[in-house]
């Protein structure tokens, strides 16, 4: 680790990107520095330079979901494309969040999501960057019907989705008795339950940690009287909003909250400390 300056952690880490912990030890040295005020315009920077992916490639569905998920925040609403002005306006208000985040612990999680967010934003406008110098366009777009509905066709979704109190007891209360099962409850009209949806989210975590845990979902929705008995089951457990994720274990819930995982099963290990190895 270099000198614990803000200039000298600037000469370290600004060239190639910020990680959330430099970012951090960034912060902390600027306020323990004579004038903090004199680096807030290189901070700002910072935050919104965070390191990218080696191998930055992905699905275009990737790229899809992600700017409906975020152009449900402008202005303009979900209408079928993302511009690039409207990213880099969520970047600038994503990183004013993680600045605000990263001065209380009580919000790292928040904090490490917002870092997560801006990389995203980061590779999102690279692309549509890109189109706009092939000539296909300033802006990414999307199918918002599609991205507004839940999966219900993929293996992983067929085997692992729980819709009857009947399941729900065999599945995970009887189930939790061999190991402990994990629970993503779901609103099924819940944006950011569509966005972890699309991104395969909740099966990356059961990837991530298979041998030691069983992962399922529960979608439910109070306005759906087809979805009636379901919506009962994660009411009786505690659910009044989503994404929440519920561990159980032996029969019984052990650690709930709201979770935020990522496309490689990433962002749950304060819920699972513990738990599972």
């Amino acid at each position: 680790m270099p000198e614990q300056t803000p200039e000298a952690l600037h000469a370290a880490f600004a060239e190639d990107g910020w990680t959330d912990a430099e970012l951090r030890a960034y912060i902390d040295a600027i306020i323990a520095s004579p004038d903090p005020r004199a680096h807030l315009g290189d901070l700002e920077a910072a935050v919104l330079a965070p390191t990218l992916p080696a191998d930055p490639h992905r699905d275009p569905r990737f790229y899809e979901v992600l700017a409906w998920y975020l152009d449900q925040k402008t202005a303009a609403g979900a209408n079928g494309q993302l511009s690039l002005a409207e990213v880099r306006d969520l970047l600038v208000n994503q990183g004013r969040a993680y600045l605000s985040q990263a001065l209380d612990p009580a919000q790292a999680t928040s904090r490490l999501q917002s870092w997560k967010m801006i990389q995203k934003l980061r590779l999102l406008e690279a692309e549509i960057v890109a189109r706009a110098e092939a000539g296909e366009g300033a802006w990414y777009p999307y199918r918002p019907r599609q991205m507004a509905a839940i999966d219900q066709d993929s293996d992983w979704n067929a085997a692992n989705t729980v819709d009857s109190r009947a399941e729900f007891e065999a599945r995970v209360l009887r189930g939790s008795e061999l190991q402990p099962v994990l629970v993503k409850f779901g609103l099924t009209y819940c944006a950011h339950c569509l966005l972890l949806e699309h991104l395969g989210a909740v099966p990356a975590v059961a990837r991530r940690y298979a041998g030691a845990l069983d992962v399922v979902k529960l979608w439910w929705n109070p306005h759906d009287p087809a979805m009636a008995e379901i919506t009962a089951v994660a009411r009786e457990q505690g659910v009044t909003s989503s994404p929440w994720f519920t561990v159980y274990r032996d029969g019984q819930p052990v650690r709930s909250g709201y979770g935020f995982p990522d496309e490689n099963g990433e962002g749950l290990e304060a819920l699972l400390a513990g738990i599972v190895a």
